[in-house]
């Protein structure tokens, strides 16, 4: 029985399952395979030269869709099967050298020497669709609503009104959900298709390989912070603002935001100086109480996001100082540490924090060892802080936060050390971990970025090497901070939309397991601070209209959030010099790649499986790119692609046929 026939008979057999809305499409499609299987049994040919094929697997359940399908291309074909029977038997060398080795597809070579055989092939290829046939449904985002500021595009969102990202629908194989963002105004703007076969041969850009069977770390997420100040300009807004400005981070029709890190205490971006035990109280700190902004901003909108994420956000709990007098300078900000006699109690006062939370069903997946050591220790530091050394850091955390931490109710919360730049890696971390009492409780690393223009991000490489059972996290990062920042609000800016998509691919391609931004959204002035230490973000709120920003930052950190979802594990792309570019494998079997091209021109990109299966981009300058792939093929689904040329070459032909005779098959 030839290879036809072999698809026809287990389809007829399965007939019984099709709807019986089908039954037209069903006998006309009944009839044609009958014929095909009758007339191709003449290929004694393909028989003795390639072997008896093995049956196929057909799926059960055959769509209505798929039968018109099916029956779409029968129509189109203009030759008959008998003739197309006719020209593989009559010499036809498909033993010829193929141009493109593709597991099944077809190449573009716009050749006219078989126009029969391509009238067979459109129909085999058809009947093999049918057995994992899926459409990819392509929903239009909501379109931004623009405004044009000094620095460039924002999208206005406010009670009646925001844009959105739906939710990408199962891909089949050999298909992509292509996200685009640029300097000219597109934000997440979506479209679909299927790969191409092969390259042209005039085609010239910039190669990307995937290689799946070559994988690094697992992600655990994306966020930013629930500050004071956060709360205060959310709760400025009305009721159904506040919403559309939650679900912009945390919805599935937002960027999916699934972690979320809470100050334990005052901090810069808080409109006074405060910690849960301001006054001097005994060792056992029974004068430990949340503030007032915890149960008014942080635990409500902390609750708020959980209720309208379908994924588990996970919180982080900072610490900025110490009560002053548990500290050598008895103040909140400049140079001070703790005193010794307080390590216990600076233990306790943690887990009091978990205490107060968990009351409110609030639990942490994570605590920092305290944020930003080294600004108490320089003397420009002007907000919330409190030094550590090395020694005494680790003293710290091997006897007395670690011991405490995994003896209580908590004992599930994570402890990462460091919560500060890159500069202090890798030297500080392996004076932490040279003392195995505290070594046994570091879970992971946390670093910020604002000092990476400074240490390269390969010193990450060097801290995996060391210590590579340690998550490594990114728990803060913002724009507008330095003092050559004048304009410390910069609405629409692109360039800030690039520095943090060229910071994250840097940051995962060197072991980063997530990425935290700072504040979820800032006023017009990029506050409110206690300490004037004002700063952009990826949403900014103006009170006075009801009506938030969305900025460039906010869609290039949603181009990994959305997409890259927690379970995704990085795998191996070949990078080039003129795009960026990280790859990750998602749980549901989809691919994604986020690309950035840096240049101030368009280039052209080519994404290729071990396969050979190509999706051409002619990525934009100044762009970035998030592109949702189902690449990594079974051979159910192999030849389900979208065909649009009936000018075929012999040598794709026999590769095909070669590639289908080659497989070990299951018997049906």
């Amino acid at each position: 029985m030839s290879k036809a026939a072999t698809i026809a008979k287990p389809f007829l057999n399965r007939r019984a399952n099709v709807s019986a809305s089908c039954g037209t499409e069903m006998e006309k499609l009944e009839t044609h395979l009958i014929s095909l299987t009758t007339n191709i049994d003449q290929d004694t040919m393909m028989r003795q030269r390639y072997g008896t094929p093995k049956p196929i697997k057909i799926i059960q359940d055959i769509s209505c869709t798929a039968a018109s399908r099916v029956l779409k291309v029968i129509d189109d074909t203009s030759s008959s099967i008998y003739t197309a029977s006719s020209c593989l038997s009559s010499g036809l060398q498909l033993d010829a050298t193929p141009s493109t080795c593709t597991r099944g597809a077809i190449a573009y070579n716009n050749l006219t020497h078989a126009p029969n055989m391509a009238a067979l092939l459109k129909l085999v290829l058809s009947m093999t669709a049918v057995m994992a046939m899926t459409v990819l449904n392509v929903t239009a985002a909501d379109d931004c609503l623009p405004r044009r500021f000094a620095y460039g595009t924002v999208c206005v969102c406010n009670s009646t009104y925001c844009d959105q990202t739906p939710e990408p629908e199962i891909l089949t194989s050999g298909k992509y959900a292509l996200y685009t963002s640029t300097n000219d105004g597109s934000r997440m703007l979506r479209s679909s298709g299927s790969f191409v076969p092969s390259l042209d041969s005039q085609w010239s850009g910039d190669e990307i390989d995937v290689d799946a069977t070559t994988t690094y770390q697992t992600i655990h997420g994306f966020g930013g912070a629930f500050t004071d100040s956060v709360g205060i300009n959310v709760m400025a807004l009305s009721p159904n603002t506040q919403l559309n400005l939650l679900k912009s981070y945390f919805a599935d029709d937002g960027i999916k935001y699934n972690i979320g890190r809470v100050p334990i205490g005052g901090t810069d971006f808080s409109t006074r100086k405060y910690t849960y035990a301001d006054t001097k109280g005994i060792p056992d700190l029974n004068n430990f109480d949340l503030a007032p902004e915890d149960a008014e901003y942080k635990i409500p909108l902390i609750k708020t996001a959980m209720s309208m994420a379908s994924d588990e956000i996970r919180l982080i709990g900072s610490a900025w100082s110490a009560p002053p007098w548990m500290k050598t300078n008895n103040d909140y900000s400049g140079i001070g540490f703790l005193k010794p006699s307080f390590m216990d109690a600076w233990a306790e006062y943690h887990l009091k924090f978990l205490d107060a939370y968990s009351k409110q069903n609030l639990t942490f997946w994570a605590l920092t060892t305290g944020n930003e050591p080294l600004n108490g220790i320089v003397p420009v530091n002007r907000f919330n802080s409190m030094g550590w050394t090395p020694m005494s850091h680790r003293e710290w955390i091997g006897r007395h936060m670690g011991p405490r931490l995994r003896g209580s109710e908590h004992n599930r919360t994570l402890l990462f050390a460091i919560d500060d730049q890159r500069i202090v890696l890798p030297w500080w971390m392996k004076m932490l971990m040279s003392d195995e009492q505290c070594a046994k409780y570091i879970d992971g690393i946390a670093v910020h970025w604002y000092l990476d223009f400074i240490v390269p991000v390969k010193v990450l490489n060097e801290v995996h090497k060391n210590f590579g059972d340690k998550i490594i996290m990114n728990t803060e990062a913002s724009q507008g901070d330095k003092p050559w920042d004048f304009v410390k609000v910069q609405l629409g800016s692109w360039a800030r939309a690039e520095n943090y998509a060229n910071n994250i691919i840097d940051d995962l391609n060197h072991w980063v397991q997530g990425w935290v931004e700072w504040n979820l959204a800032l006023d017009m002035t990029g506050g409110p601070t206690w300490v004037s230490n004002f700063i952009d973000s990826p949403i900014i709120v103006d009170k006075t209209k009801d009506e938030f920003y969305k900025q460039p930052m906010f869609y290039a950190i949603g181009h990994f959030s959305k997409f890259i979802s927690r379970g995704s594990i990085r795998i191996k792309l070949t990078q080039t010099s003129v795009v960026k570019s990280v790859g990750f494998k998602r749980p549901d079997g989809a691919v994604v790649i986020v690309l950035y091209n840096r240049r101030n021109k368009p280039v052209n990109i080519s994404i290729r499986d071990p396969y050979r299966v190509i999706y051409i981009l002619h990525s934009m300058k100044h762009m970035i790119n998030g592109i949702i792939l189902k690449i990594f093929i079974d051979y159910y689904s192999i030849l389900n692609f979208e065909y649009t040329s009936s000018a075929i070459s012999v040598d794709d032909v026999a590769n095909i046929l070669r590639f289908i005779n080659s497989k070990s098959l299951p018997e049906y």
